[in-house]
Order: C-alpha cells, then structure tokens, then sequence
C-alpha cells in the first residue's frame, strides 16, 4: 500500500460483531459516565482504526445511527463515511451478537483489494484481475502479553531497548 502498488483506495468495509452486550451487562463497560460510551466507543473503536489506518485517509462526512437496544449505552451502530481521496467506507458494529466474535476489514483499491482482520492477524489480497496473491509463510510470533511477561522475566529482549530506548523517555515524555 505504501509503495502504491495497490492504488488509490475506493472503499473500505468494516465489522465487527461480538455478544457484548450481555458479557457487559452490570459492569463499567455500560456505565456512560465511566466508559464513555458504549460498543462503538470500546470494540467498535478498533473497527475504526483498522479503517484509517489501511485506507490512510482523513474522514470528511460521517453519518452514524446507533442504538442502545434498551441498555444504557450503544449496542449497534452503522456508519457510512466519506474520505478526503473520495473513497467511501461503512462500519457495521453489532455488540448483540448471538454467534460470538467475527470481525473483518476489506479495502478495495483501484489495482486490487485486501482483507484481514481489525487486529490484524490474517491477510488475503486479490491483484486488479481478482487472481489470488500468494505470500510466504510468517512464523507465528508470542502475544504482547507473553512477550511483556518474558521480557519481565528475563527470557525475552525488552521492547524499549530493541528500539534502542534504553531510558524509558523519548523526547521528554515518558514511554
């Protein structure tokens, strides 16, 4: 995408769909004034992300509806958004899910598209006549939190120091 191999971005759809609202129910999560809002503003904020970030495009217009389905803070919400290139993108955040987590982002651009996960972690890509791009297998790297653990414990190399941060401050701010 970087390289612009891919070409300008013409949408980007996003979801998410998780069974929030009841593993929520009674906690901080639908407390407004603790959490701030509700599925959009928790998981949904990834969907968001994972749209920026990939289609690297500054949102113009945004309409969203959302609803609350008789919780104390959004439950569902789906948004259509316009970017700065002209690209078109829609989130659809479900947080009453009956069939558990699944997720997804799909970018279509003018020489090809790409879908994966709102995290990461898989990659599919199509060429502009739709064939399959196949890449080499990547090994399979420890989460953040077993690396954060291993490298507490001494079995792994410190984040900060692979960086060459061996102080903990970066430009007067602390990491």
């Amino acid at each position: 995408m970087d390289k612009g191999e891919l070409g300008e971005v013409i949408a980007a759809d996003t979801f998410v769909a998780q069974s929030w609202k009841g593993a929520t129910k009674g906690t901080w999560r639908q407390d407004l004034k603790l959490a701030g809002g509700g599925m959009a503003f928790d998981t949904g904020a990834h969907v968001f992300n994972a749209m920026l970030y990939l289609t690297n495009s500054r949102p113009v217009e945004v309409f969203a509806w959302t609803d609350n389905r008789g919780a104390p803070v959004d439950i569902t919400c789906s948004a259509s958004i316009r970017y700065e290139s002209g690209a078109m993108g829609t989130a659809m955040i479900n947080g009453d899910s009956s069939a558990g987590w699944d997720e997804g982002v799909r970018i279509s651009f003018t020489k090809g598209e790409v879908q994966t996960g709102i995290h990461g972690g898989r990659l599919q890509h199509w060429d502009a006549d739709g064939r399959p791009v196949k890449y080499p297998p990547v090994p399979s790297v420890p989460s953040l939190q077993q690396w954060f653990i291993d490298s507490l414990l001494g079995r792994a190399e410190n984040p900060p120091r692979r960086f060459g941060i061996a102080s903990g401050i970066v430009d007067g701010g602390a990491l």
